[in-house]
Parts: C-alpha cells; structure tokens; sequence
C-alpha cells in the first residue's frame, strides 16, 4: 500500500506535507517535510500518523476559540501554533499542581476531622 506523504530517502524514512494555498502566506512555507527518524516501514507509518497530526495543527487557521485562550491567557497573536500548544501545556501542568497541593490540603482536613470525633466513613456524624 502506498502512502503519499511517506517517502524514503538515505534509507530513512521522511514525510512530506503540502500547505493549502489558502495558508502558505501565513505559514511562510508551500510544504513541509520532517524526517521520522527510522528505517522500519511499520514504525514509519505509526509515525507518519503522529507528524499529520502534528502538520494539521499548524494548518488550521486560527478560530475564535484560539483567539479566547490568546486573549485571556496573554498569548501573543502570532505565535505558532505549536508555541501556543506548548505555552498551554504548561498552564495545564501547573493548574494540575496547584490541584495536587489542594488535595493534599484536602485530606489534612479530613484527617483534622478525624481526630476530632468525626468519621468521614460515617457521613460526618460523631464517633461513638
């Protein structure tokens, strides 16, 4: 079965993608082509999966939910969207800290509860 963004070159394999004309002004580019990193035909396609996943993000044009997050997040306007995706990945990974810290704070008071008479096992009623 033939692929045509998959292409082999020095024995390794590379995948090629053409920018829409409608986006190559914003994009800068006609086409991009990243190497996959592998001589395994298999492992090739898996890959070549993730890299059109990876091109299809930085082709779709900037919608009104992107202008939202930009906006309410300071993200500047042309930032890539690969420089988005990461600046988002990184307030995630810090709201997911700031839960932990919270939940840990969480149990404490439960555990405060608990040795005050409470059961949390129980509905919160007192122990007998």
């Amino acid at each position: 079965m033939a692929v045509d963004n998959l292409y082999e070159r020095g024995g390794v394999f590379w995948c090629r993608f053409y920018v829409p004309a409608s986006e190559q002004r914003r994009l800068g580019r006609k086409e991009f082509a990243w190497s996959l990193k592998t001589r395994d035909p298999k492992e090739a396609k898996r890959r070549l999966a993730e890299a059109q996943v990876r091109f299809n993000a930085m082709v779709i044009p900037p919608d009104h939910i992107r202008e939202k997050l930009t906006e309410r997040f300071g993200i500047p306007q042309d930032w890539t969207p690969a420089q988005v995706a990461s600046a988002l990945d990184k307030l995630t990974q810090a709201a997911s800290h700031a839960d932990e810290r919270y939940a840990e704070q969480v149990k404490g008071t439960f555990s405060n509860w608990e040795e005050a008479g409470y059961r949390s096992d129980s509905k919160c009623r007192l122990s007998e």
